[in-house]
């Protein structure tokens, strides 16, 4: 898979370093990946969800770093594609915030 945004780990893990690891391991397998469907997404990360936001689109959750994290990304599975739209502590995810916003 092509990850586009891969700028948001660097700077999410910079301001929280304890996400280091686990930002930088989900893009090495993320990267190693030719997903089809979110079936093979979730067997790859079985903690992942597909979630409808407001504009009607379809994410993909992950949690990271033992849900003390969540990134949301779009993916694209007919050109290999994932942009990483949002990373969130598990505070702001549960705001819900991000849903309206995507």
């Amino acid at each position: 898979m092509r990850i586009v945004k891969c700028a948001r780990l660097v700077e999410f893990w910079t301001h929280h370093p304890k996400s280091h690891a686990a930002l930088q391991r989900w893009f090495e397998l993320t990267r190693g990946a030719a997903w089809n469907s979110f079936v093979e997404v979730k067997t790859a990360f079985p903690a992942s969800d597909q979630v409808r936001v407001s504009s009607g689109g379809t994410c993909v959750v992950f949690d990271i770093a033992g849900n003390h994290y969540r990134m949301i990304a779009s993916i694209h599975y007919n050109r290999q594609i994932v942009h990483v739209l949002r990373i969130l502590t598990h505070a702001e995810y549960d705001t819900g915030k991000w849903r309206k916003e995507l």
